[in-house]
């Protein structure tokens, strides 16, 4: 199994804590945001990493050299969203893999979400947690199985995925089916609705533990001295 790391980020909500350097190496307590990624995805049996690069990505590379991992660089062009990311890494995407963002920082072990992949075979499984329907995320309703993908911005309490998911390299087919949205990016969850009206199961499981989103700065002022449980 592929361990999929989308890096290419600018990470602008950070403000001058990104002008120097890219967002996967801001560092959280004692690692660095791509490191602990790397660790996460070890534990789950990963031992090979794609990681897709675009702003200093040469600052990037230059520190994962300095790691003890097996890894492949594949440069995004352009910014495009996750989609775009996983179709420049096409080529590497021969067998499963599964895709961490490196901003999500999920506290617990999550080969529970692998092993329920292995048990109902689908080409997607998500990582779910309960939040409140007004981010840029895609929300569903959730039985098991994702049925639908609901509306954004309707202050209600629904599931939402957690940046963590797990696919088939048949799931490449469905990015390469969508066109950019209005803000120009390829949309994750128009990949996964492409799915389900193709008839695909999704499935998804609810997140133990739970996820830290570094996205702001406030975020990071929140979380520097965070301790990793592994």
């Amino acid at each position: 199994m592929i361990g999929l790391i989308p890096a290419g980020g600018i990470g602008s909500r950070l403000g001058l804590l990104t002008k120097e350097i890219p967002k996967p190496l801001i560092k959280i307590g004692d690692r660095t945001l791509i490191e602990n990624t790397i660790k996460s995805l070890a534990a789950v049996g990963v031992s090979k990493f794609v990681v897709v690069v675009n702003y200093k990505k040469e600052v990037i590379i230059d520190y994962l050299k300095k790691l003890s991992v097996n890894f492949i660089i594949v440069g995004q062009p352009i910014l495009n969203g996750l989609p775009g990311a996983i179709i420049a890494a096409k080529k590497h995407l021969n067998e499963r893999f599964i895709m961490h963002l490196p901003d999500n920082i999920i506290t617990r072990n999550y080969d529970y979400l692998i092993k329920l992949h292995e048990k109902e075979k689908p080409i997607t499984t998500l990582l779910l947690e309960k939040s409140l329907i007004r981010e840029n995320r895609p929300y569903v309703k959730f039985n098991g199985n994702i049925v639908k993908f609901v509306e954004l911005g309707t202050g209600k309490l629904d599931w939402a995925e957690v940046g963590v998911s797990v696919h088939e390299p048949a799931f490449i087919e469905y990015c390469e089916k969508i066109v950019p949205s209005e803000r120009g990016e390829l949309e994750y969850y128009q990949a996964l609705k492409k799915m389900l009206a193709s008839g695909e199961k999704i499935c998804a499981v609810k997140i133990k533990g739970k996820r830290i989103d570094i996205t702001s700065k406030e975020d990071y002022l929140e979380y520097s001295d965070y301790k990793y449980a592994w």
